[in-house]
């Protein structure tokens, strides 16, 4: 008797380290972009890591591969189907090579910073467009490979102060050479907190956008099937509220 109920808890055992080898692995092509998606101590950290986790780990049961790439890399391989997939915005090109998932996983918004106690806050937190920047007189600071900048801001005759180092911007700001910069809230508070300058910045409430991420799923992958899956999962953890809160952890300054 003892001898039976020792072999069927050695076969349950086997099954269960069986299953969890057969677990199914998906290719996550991606660039490092603090605090988005980084790896700290051996270990993948950050937004991205956590909605994955969520979506394709304890929803889906899968294994998630990061594929650490310079960006245009990146792409490519997706585009290859080297990789499975990756989460950007879906701009033609992109899905012309994958299909994305239909809501979006993350909306970035581009918010408006300035320097603590500037002469014109008032008017800068009532910014809603282009326009008001021109009006008002402001002059914004970017990196040089800002194109979101250079369409949106600078076509409407803005004066723009661009540095080389995108890592210099914050540091121009908060030594008040230029008004304001136009930034995507997560990575840009985490460069004010690393240069400890969240006493010198501050951001408001005035934005652009959103810019919408998908997941971009290449069209070569031998996932493509699960998609609707993928959807059914996404749609679920938005609606009630588990991607929303895990990206409100990474939204505060201070």
């Amino acid at each position: 008797m003892r001898i039976s109920v020792f072999i069927l808890a050695v076969l349950l055992f086997l099954s269960q380290y069986s299953l969890a080898e057969t677990k199914e692995t998906i290719n996550f092509a991606c660039a490092e972009w603090k605090p988005i998606l980084f790896i700290e101590d051996a270990e993948i950290k950050g937004l991205y890591a956590e909605f994955l986790e969520e979506i394709f780990g304890k929803n889906m049961n899968m294994k998630i591969k990061y594929s650490f790439l310079p960006w245009k890399r990146a792409q490519k391989s997706v585009e290859k189907g080297d990789a499975d997939f990756t989460l950007t915005v879906p701009t033609k090109k992109r899905l012309t090579y994958s299909i994305k998932n239909e809501k979006p996983i993350y909306q970035m918004y581009l918010h408006i910073y300035t320097y603590k106690n500037h002469e014109k806050i008032d008017q800068i937190r009532e910014i809603k467009s282009a326009k008001d920047i021109l009006n008002i007189g402001l002059i914004p600071v970017t990196n040089l490979g800002n194109g979101w900048h250079k369409q949106n801001i600078d076509s409407l005759g803005i004066d723009t102060y661009y540095v080389t180092k995108e890592d210099d911007i914050v540091k121009f700001l908060a030594s008040k050479r230029g008004d304001i910069m136009i930034e995507a809230v997560i990575p840009m508070n985490y460069k004010i907190k690393q240069y400890g300058l969240v006493s010198k910045i501050e951001l408001t409430n005035a934005r652009f956008g959103p810019l919408n991420f998908n997941i971009l799923l290449s069209k070569k992958s031998k996932y493509v099937y699960l998609m609707p899956e993928i959807n059914s999962v996404v749609n679920r953890l938005i609606k009630d509220g588990t991607m929303g809160k895990l990206t409100s952890k990474y939204m505060k300054l201070e």
